[in-house]
């Protein structure tokens, strides 16, 4: 089983309550462990500064899956939500 980290950010909604059931998801559907996890940190935004702080945190996870298998979960999970790569600012709320 592998030690992967997963960065976690946003700045839309209750954010800490996202990270929570991002996490679960994370776990669930990529069969994983979760070993640790971060406090949050407030971060100031960059670029477009005209948006709330940015909450940041970090995740450690043990996982059997390949690292492609892993980032095809992490996407459908951006996905499940809400997240659209697609059409998103660069600098803009996530």
């Amino acid at each position: 089983m592998a030690s992967v980290l997963i960065a976690l950010g946003g700045n839309v909604g209750c954010v800490r309550t996202t990270f929570d059931k991002a996490i679960s998801n994370i776990c669930g559907m990529a069969q994983a462990a979760l070993l640790a996890r971060s406090s949050d940190y407030a971060t100031p935004p960059w670029g477009e500064a005209d948006q709330a702080a940015f909450v940041k945190a970090c995740s450690e996870i043990g996982t059997a899956l390949d690292p492609q298998a892993l980032m095809f979960v992490l996407h459908g999970i951006e996905r499940k939500f809400g997240r659209d790569r697609t059409r998103e600012r660069r600098w803009g709320p996530r």
